[in-house]
């Protein structure tokens, strides 16, 4: 029987996919959000180690406290991509529990596809009809939960990408050296003289900035966890949907 056949062939691709998609979007994510902490880090560094360069300091003698810096620089990194990759794996999840019903559910459709075709009685080939149309009408509402899973990844992926961007900038460019020899000179001799105490100010400067974003940080997760909240009312409704779908 043609349909048998079509429906097994769709009951492969559904395995295939799954394991390959769940794969490809966890590998991509974490590949993605590595990245983007790796550029940010290595910027970060580069600038703490200019800016001591800049105030006539040795990067060696002061390596202890650009270490600390940067220490402290991944940790906000890393608590803000914690956040976002666990609402991601959450959907991952979801997505794939989803994928799992549909298999599911097209292996029921096999099923009484199959008692259909060896069914003399009327009567019960049309409950069989009646149970394959329940099922193809959920199939549907599987297809609109999954697009709506793909959309919210898509959004957060973006969100990370947006939020990592603006609160981490890259402060190499706000070191501005003007490279005429008279300025040089002026400068070199400036921050030979007053260079350690002009350091330990802009690192003092440095301690409250990571401060304050550690404080737009919380309110960050603040904002994620609400959406955190909303995904579950998402999940718990997208159920009422499958259910109620006939």
């Amino acid at each position: 029987m043609i349909i048998l056949e079509k429906l097994n062939d769709v009951l492969d691709k559904l395995n295939k996919t799954e394991k390959e998609q769940m794969y490809l979007e966890l590998a991509l994510f974490n590949k993605n959000k590595e990245e983007l902490k790796e550029e940010k880090l290595e910027n970060e560094k580069y600038y703490l180690e200019n800016q001591a360069r800049f105030y006539n300091q040795n990067p060696k003698k002061v390596k202890e406290n650009i270490l600390l810096n940067s220490k402290l620089y991944e940790i906000l990194i890393n608590k803000i991509i914690f956040m976002y990759d666990s609402i991601f794996e959450d959907i991952v999840s979801y997505k794939q529990n989803i994928l799992n019903n549909q298999k599911i559910l097209v292996g029921n459709v096999i099923f009484y596809t199959q008692k259909i075709e060896g069914e003399e009685n009327e009567e019960l080939r049309t409950k069989y009809y009646d149970e394959i149309n329940d099922m193809l009408n959920k199939s549907k509402e599987f297809e609109e939960i999954l697009n709506e899973c793909d959309e919210k990844m898509m959004w957060l992926k973006d969100d990370m990408q947006k939020t990592i961007n603006t609160l981490f900038v890259n402060k190499s460019v706000q070191i501005a050296i003007n490279d005429s020899l008279i300025n040089r000179t002026i400068r070199g001799i400036k921050h030979f003289f007053v260079g350690k105490r002009m350091y330990k100010s802009i690192n003092n400067s440095y301690v409250s900035m990571i401060n304050e974003l550690s404080k737009t940080i919380s309110k960050k997760e603040k904002e994620l966890a609400n959406y955190s909240i909303k995904l579950k009312k998402f999940v718990k409704n997208s159920k009422k949907r499958i259910l109620n779908a006939t």
